[in-house]
């Protein structure tokens, strides 16, 4: 992948790849609004304040934001 990517920024660009007969890369796109995690569970953790959270992966994700608030009434 290291090697694709040297080639196409020092060619200056696909042109000069596509006309030796290669396949450049798509240009990146936005991965979108990922889908509802399923099953989410929270539960009092070890220690006092802590909670530990659990869900089932979603495909194809690599990372998921949690964001916390306190309560407030």
């Amino acid at each position: 992948m290291q090697l694709a990517d040297y080639v196409q920024n020092i060619s200056g660009g696909a042109t000069i790849i596509q006309s030796a007969g290669m396949d450049v890369k798509a240009a990146k796109s936005p991965a979108g609004v990922p889908s509802t995690v399923i099953n989410p569970a929270l539960m009092a953790g070890d220690n006092a304040g802590e909670v530990d959270a659990q869900w089932n992966p979603i495909s194809g994700t690599k990372t998921y934001e949690v964001q916390t608030s306190p309560e407030t009434r």
